[in-house]
């Protein structure tokens, strides 16, 4: 969140500000919510980086990716198919980079099923 919070991402809501990477410009901003998609998933994907942080996601969520200065997710083909956002393979060592800014490293990746 803009103010440095953190909230799942289904509690977001229209009209708050969230952190975003305006990749022009190499500087996190904070951008207003305008819209909110909804979908229903079976499993999803958690991260785990090497400061022990975790991060748990649909498995068409990108991440951007420090080691291939590219977008990045644990499935490729979906994140295509829904965004039409080419995208690599992500995979532990991946350097990427976070909503602060700063950069962390996947030390694990392990698939949840619901």
């Amino acid at each position: 969140m803009a103010d440095d919070s953190v909230k799942n991402i289904q509690d977001v809501t229209i009209g708050e500000l969230i952190k975003t990477y305006n990749h022009n410009t190499s500087t996190v901003e904070d951008k207003e919510v305008i819209n909110i998609l909804h979908k229903s998933v079976e499993s999803t994907v958690k991260f785990t980086f090497n400061d022990g942080k975790e991060l748990e996601c649909t498995h068409d969520h990108p991440l951007y990716s420090l080691t291939n200065n590219k977008y990045v997710s644990y499935n490729p083909s979906q994140t295509y198919q829904l965004y039409r956002l080419p995208v690599d393979q992500i995979e532990i060592g991946t350097k990427v980079l976070l909503f602060d800014g700063t950069e962390n490293t996947i030390t694990g990746i392990e698939e949840k099923t619901d």
